[in-house]
């Protein structure tokens, strides 16, 4: 198997990926430049949470970031969703410093 095609290939497959996402994210939201204030911290925690050597992980940790904002939005005001993410960064960064 050639590695330097198969590289490629997964490159591009991300990249349209990440087109496709860049695309319902513009469907859904108003989009100025100084948005990226909003995104940036909770994809930092995504990041740090699910790790970068783990293809699963940075999924994982988006997914529980995801629901555990819906929740925050459903039960309380919605201007507390972002500071989930921080919470979740927190307690595992306390709790299991090893882990990250």
């Amino acid at each position: 198997m050639d590695h330097r095609r198969l590289a490629l290939l997964l490159s591009g497959v991300g990249a349209a990926y990440a087109g496709v996402a860049g695309t319902f994210v513009a469907l859904l939201y108003t989009l100025a430049p100084s948005q990226i204030y909003a995104w940036i911290g909770v994809v930092f925690a995504v990041v740090i949470l699910g790790g970068l050597g783990k293809p699963l992980g940075p999924l994982v940790a988006g997914i529980a970031i995801g629901i555990s904002e819906a929740i925050t939005m459903a039960l309380t005001a919605p201007s507390w969703a972002p500071l989930v993410s921080f919470t979740l960064l927190i307690l595992v960064l306390v709790l299991r410093p090893d882990r990250v």
